[in-house]
């Protein structure tokens, strides 16, 4: 005899899977709005390449804390555009059953309380880096000034 989780647990650990791949999801529907601005669109995708990329500060083999680093970026970008956006934008391309805004909150408080300083402090450098304009490529400096030769 098997015995099955009540519903609202199998929905839970459900919820839990798709976490990740609903994030990976809204980011990607951030960056393709043509109302977010180009600072914003370039944090996001900064974030989707750290999500995609096989190199972290925690490897994602190791159980919970691996994607804890990638969930705590992902927060962090979140809350950003929360703070640029509305709360209102962000909930309108969240297609999880929570309130996005509260569970980034909620997300953050927790990371923050697991993670190491060390390793929050280098993922908040992270976003803080992506964040950051591009800065213009300056241009060449003038040549040194010579005086013309006089002839005499």
């Amino acid at each position: 005899m098997t015995t099955e989780p009540p519903r609202d647990l199998k929905q839970k650990a459900i919820d839990l899977l798709l976490f990740l791949p609903r994030m990976a999801k809204l980011l990607g529907r951030i960056a393709a709005d043509p109302e977010v601005s180009g600072k914003d669109k370039a944090l996001v995708l900064a974030a989707l390449a750290y999500l995609a990329s096989p190199i972290d500060m925690i490897p994602d083999f190791i159980p919970v804390i691996g994607e804890l680093d990638d969930i705590y970026l992902i927060s962090l970008v979140l809350l950003r555009l929360v703070n640029r956006m509305g709360p209102e934008k962000l909930q309108a391309y969240w297609d999880g059953p929570e309130d996005i805004v509260a569970l980034v909150q909620r997300v953050s408080e927790v990371a923050t309380a697991i993670l190491p300083e060390k390793i929050r402090r280098l993922v908040l450098a992270k976003v803080d880096e992506a964040a950051q304009p591009a800065k213009p490529e300056q241009p060449a400096p003038p040549p040194p000034f010579e005086e013309p030769e006089q002839s005499e």
